[in-house]
């Protein structure tokens, strides 16, 4: 790197210039839920800044043991993560902080961060402060602190030897002028970018809603004034709602249909089968190559195979039963029906477990019509969820048996599927150009920082005094601060061992008394 600086830069080790030091996470029985001591963890550091108001249980006692085994968080300083369950998660997550909440006394910081701090007794620290932020930010910082990481862990020592390109201080002050100028343009941008996703997922819901109640065909209906009924095509169907189940039917008939349609209860338009788990100690159960959908597995719309697979012995000798291709795979028990209702259309024939059910669409029913329903269906559905006695939730197959599906003439629902598909491509095609403007703005954060660290994103100035000025300034407040530490831990020291021999005497003169 130095053969490649600017004239008047130099490089540096980051302990050449900073403190470095590592967080200290307190003990469980000296977290609170409220308080005046904060402690910023892991989670708290966010986007450049720390969010002290992110966490309920982010404060500790009031105890002189406690707060003297901690790292105070200081004004300007930079914090990163030095601990991570993958080595290279270390260094993604950098902040500075530009303020303290007045409403705590004092603000800590747990082990799973490593603190920078610059000297504040010169003029501009705040400068250099910022500097430090940018670069720990860049590619260029990322790089080193990953060169410094033993493991999953950046210790304090080999996170003093990072190297650091050091500009002269007016130098410093122009390029933090120009990326803060910078910065918040690239923000605005990024933060109209992450609207995106809210608004596709709002367009598609509407177009399922349209899609389910008429509207989306309404054109298509008078093109074809002679389509017969739907409930023409049911004529064969005698299945009729319990009467304890009424309710449930009448509940889900949430809109008014077109003439032609209907609401027929689910169990009226295909068979439903159950799954099971073949037996883990029977290795020949799962050698095969029918696959086996579990609800981890239940992450797209169309699934052709899962990450397992059994053989056809265990598709004869345990409870799992085939689900042909076209049918609607469902969860039914699971956390995950705590927020959502995974369903997905089976391309292939496949085979389910115990706790999810599918559900194979009659000759009235178009299978990717079916598809449409569900995903409408998704609040709806979640609004009945009910605990089990074990403590996981349920979807009770009575109940979900008998929401009211509402049923267009068949050739309708085919000129569904075609709009609803047209129309999901479009939003489709939408999200993949937000993902590589997401790409690209990324990509221009780092494309000003790697411009103000070669010295080519503010012009120079030959009159700037030199970076090794700067550091020796920095390197005398330094050393001056750390002669202050010292003498301030000496004096701890002897007032704890004073205090510990006036209690010892205090102790035997007391005792000395006693008859």
């Amino acid at each position: 790197m130095s053969g490649m600086l600017p004239k008047g830069w130099m490089e540096v080790s980051i302990g050449e210039i900073a403190f470095v030091s590592l967080g200290k996470t307190p003990s469980k029985k000296d977290y609170l839920s409220n308080g005046s001591l904060k402690v910023i963890k892991f989670r708290d550091v966010n986007n450049g800044v720390v969010d002290f108001f992110n966490d309920k249980t982010g404060f500790v006692r009031v105890d002189e043991a406690v707060v003297t085994s901690m790292t105070e968080l200081k004004m300007w300083d930079v914090l990163t993560t030095s601990a991570a369950h993958s080595g290279e998660n270390i260094g993604k997550k950098t902040a500075i902080v530009t303020e303290l909440p007045e409403k705590f006394e004092r603000v800590f910081f747990t082990g799973e961060l490593l603190n920078v701090r610059i000297p504040n007794h010169f003029l501009g620290f705040e400068i250099v402060s910022k500097m430090i932020y940018y670069f720990l930010s860049s590619e260029a910082g990322y790089k080193g602190i990953q060169k410094a990481v033993a493991g999953v862990h950046l210790t304090q020592g080999r996170a003093k030897g990072i190297l650091f390109p050091l500009p002269p201080l007016n130098e410093q002050k122009r390029i933090v002028a120009k990326v803060d100028a910078i910065m918040p343009r690239i923000d605005s941008a990024k933060e109209r970018l992450e609207k995106i996703p809210a608004i596709l997922k709002r367009f598609r819901q509407s177009v399922l809603t349209a899609a389910v109640t008429g509207k989306l065909t309404e054109k298509w209906r008078e093109d074809h004034p002679d389509m017969e009924r739907a409930d023409f095509a049911l004529s064969i169907v005698s299945k009729k709602v319990a009467d304890s189940y009424l309710n449930v039917f009448e509940e889900t008939q949430t809109y008014p249909l077109p003439d032609t349609w209907l609401y027929v209860p689910l169990e009226n338009l295909g068979e439903v089968r159950g799954g099971g788990t073949p037996s883990k100690s029977r290795a020949d159960f799962w050698s095969g190559a029918i696959p086996w959908i579990s609800p981890k597995d239940m992450k797209v719309c169309k699934i052709k195979n899962g990450k397992d697979f059994i053989s056809e012995t265990a598709l004869h000798e345990s409870s799992v039963k085939m689900i042909p291709a076209g049918s609607i795979l469902f969860v039914v028990r699971g956390m995950i029906l705590a927020h959502s209702f995974p369903v997905a259309l089976t391309m292939n024939d496949v085979t389910i477990n115990q706790d999810m059910k599918g559900l194979t669409p009659n000759e009235n029913v178009n299978c990717e019509y079916f598809l449409c329903v569900f995903k409408y269906m998704k609040t709806q559905v979640l609004s009945y969820v009910k605990e089990a006695t074990h403590g996981t939730l349920r979807l009770e197959m009575p109940v979900v048996q008998t929401f009211a599906v509402p049923l267009p003439p068949l050739d309708e629902q085919k000129e569904i599927v075609r709009q609803v598909d047209k129309l999901f491509a479009l939003a489709d095609k939408v999200e993949e150009h937000y993902q590589k403007a997401r790409v690209q703005v990324d990509a221009l954060v780092q494309s000003v920082l790697a411009k103000a660290f070669r010295g080519e994103l503010v012009p120079e100035d030959p009159d700037d005094e030199p970076a090794e000025k700067l550091l020796q300034r920095i390197q005398e407040e330094k050393a001056k601060m750390e002669n202050e530490l010292k003498t301030v831990s000496r004096s701890a020291r002897g007032t704890r061992r004073n205090g510990t021999k006036t209690q010892r005497a205090g102790a035997e003169e007391k005792q000395a008394g006693e008859p």
